[in-house]
Order: structure tokens, then C-alpha cells, then sequence
């Protein structure tokens, strides 16, 4: 999930143009295959198979830079992309995002367009009356504008709740997206779909190949791993993979269930802290290291807690 490109004043939702251009070359690799969402998401719905290391693009937000930037290139290389645009930033003459008539431009080049609210407000902050007329408002400018109205849906923030995703519902849109890392597969709840989220600080190439092959199988030896105290198996790993810290605790994580492992780095558990510990995001380094103390040695479960006080439907870590 990508939001600006070569917009340097913004790093939290910026991916550099080198940073860019290292994930296309990947992304141009025979291994992996580069699928519209809609079509990913029509074959789970309906129990077909995907090729292993498929892989969906969406960008949020409708950043002129993806117009002058990102789209000529995903062009070239013909990978289909959903833009997920919030409405009321479409308008002419707005210095930072598209007109209605680049969006129009754009759907008939091949870009999926896709429902991203009104006004990008926090919609869980919201009562279901201000709720419904963001999904309404959005519904009838789209028609309006692009004579449909998209079926998928991203949440602004990747923030939801059960009210929110009943009203989704009832309005038909298909499936909805979150800003929670993870893999789509046939288990995953299809109003709350996890992404890997592209910016400065995470969009590194490592990182980025780690991501988009997570179920692929890689070669260690799990007996030297068991050996290992955690910082130990992190590097090891990290070199094994060139893959990361936040990677290696992944692994750690969810293969060997190493049970203090307190992965730092991660959006999903960054955003839980904040929610539940009333902090702005992001919460303070020296508040973050206090949980930690505080946790150990379950920094595991606590992380699992977390995560769990942002899903909205029951999961099995």
C-alpha cells in the first residue's frame, strides 16, 4: 500500500523515487504475479487459486504524484493498481490532489478506483448519522463524477469497527481494507483485509522482498534458531534473509512462538498502543520501553493482546 511518491516533505506516507523504483524492478521478476484486487478478492470469494507470490497494489489518497509520478510507470510495466479516493479532496485547482477529470483519465487507462469516505475523518470517532452520510456523499459524487460507484472500500486511518463494517455491508460494497500488516488468504476477514503499508522508514528493499514472498519457504535451521537467544536469532535470521529486524521478529513471532518478543517497528502494535494508552501516534520511545519492562518476559502475548484490541473479528495467533 503506497500513498505519496517523491513527496519528501511528507516521509510518513512518502516512498522515495529510489525507494520506488527498486519495488517495481522487483515486482517486474517472473516469481511473483501482479493481480488487480478485484480479481484477487473475486477468486477468493468464489474458492479459485492464485498463483504463489501474487501480489495487489492499492495506493490511497489520490495524490497528484501518483498521476505524474507512480502511474506512468506501473503503466509501463502494465500492473493494475486500485486508487482509493476520499471525495471531498477531488476538486479542481487543489495544489496536492487530482481533479475529477485526471480520475477519469485514469480509470480509462485501467486504475481501479475505490471508495475512501468523504472527508477521511477518523470514521470511528463518528455517530452512525455522520457515518452514513460520509458512505452516502462519497456514493452519489462517484456516481455522479464516474457513473459507478466502486465496491471496494479502504477505511481512512485503517481504522474500523463492527457498526462501521455492518453499514458497509448494507450499502454492498464487496470487501474493505485496513492498514494492519498481513497476507490475504481465504481466512481473512473480507471487511477488515490486512496491507503492507510503503512509506520512507519501511519501504526498504529488504524489507519490501520479505513482504511479498511472507509464504514463501526460506532455508535455516530451525535446531540452531532454538539455540539462539532472542537478539541472537533476530541477526541471524536478518543475515540468513537480508530481511530486517522487523522481519526476523515476525518469524520469531508466529514460526517459534518465542514468547518476549517485542516488535517495536510494527505499525499494528504502534497504532494499539496509542489507542489504548490514549497516546498520539506515534507514542514516545520512553513510553514504549516502559511497556516492554513491563511485559517481560511476555512481551509475545502482549503484543498478541494488542494486536487483538484492533481486529474486529475473532483471530487465532
Amino acid at each position: 500500500m503506497y500513498h505519496k511518491f517523491g513527496v519528501s516533505k511528507y516521509p510518513s506516507t512518502n516512498i522515495t523515487l529510489e525507494q520506488f523504483e527498486s519495488h517495481l524492478q522487483e515486482f517486474s521478476l517472473s516469481k511473483y504475479k501482479v493481480l488487480s484486487l478485484e480479481f484477487i478478492l473475486d477468486t477468493i470469494i468464489n474458492d479459485g487459486q492464485l498463483p504463489n507470490n501474487t501480489i495487489g497494489i492499492s495506493v490511497d489518497d489520490a495524490d497528484k504524484s501518483f498521476l505524474t509520478t507512480a502511474w506512468p510507470k506501473f503503466k509501463e510495466k502494465n500492473l493494475p493498481v486500485t486508487l482509493f479516493v476520499s471525495t471531498s479532496t477531488i476538486v479542481d485547482n487543489n495544489k496536492n490532489y487530482l481533479n475529477w477529470n485526471q480520475i477519469r483519465q485514469l480509470k480509462n487507462e485501467g486504475v481501479t478506483i475505490g471508495a475512501h469516505s468523504h472527508t477521511h475523518n477518523h470514521l470511528t470517532e463518528l455517530s452512525n448519522t455522520e457515518i452514513i452520510d460520509e458512505i452516502e456523499l462519497s456514493n452519489n459524487i462517484f456516481l455522479k463524477e464516474l457513473g459507478v460507484i466502486p465496491s471496494l472500500f479502504a477505511y481512512p486511518y485503517g481504522e474500523t469497527n463492527e457498526k462501521i463494517i455492518n453499514l458497509l455491508k448494507n450499502y454492498k460494497f464487496k470487501v474493505a481494507f485496513g492498514q494492519h500488516s498481513g497476507v490475504i488468504n481465504e481466512t481473512s476477514n473480507l471487511y477488515y483485509l490486512p496491507r503492507f503499508s510503503l512509506n520512507e522508514k519501511y519501504g526498504d528493499i529488504k524489507r519490501f522482498k520479505f513482504l511479498i514472498t511472507m509464504d514463501a519457504d526460506f532455508s535455516h535451521d530451525p535446531k540452531i534458531i532454538n539455540k539462539m537467544s532472542d537478539e541472537e536469532a533476530i541477526i541471524y535470521l536478518s543475515k540468513l534473509r537480508q530481511i530486517g529486524r522487523w522481519s526476523a521478529e515476525m518469524i520469531l513471532l508466529f514460526t517459534f512462538n518465542r514468547p518476549n518478543i517485542w516488535p517495536v517497528q510494527d505499525i499494528g502494535l504502534l497504532r494499539a498502543i496509542s489507542n489504548n494508552y490514549k497516546k498520539k501516534y506515534l507514542p514516545p520511545v520512553k513510553f514504549i520501553n516502559v511497556l516492554k519492562k513491563r511485559f517481560d518476559p511476555y512481551c509475545s502475548v502482549a503484543t498478541w493482546y494488542l494486536w487483538r484490541s484492533i481486529d474486529n473479528e475473532p483471530i487465532q495467533y
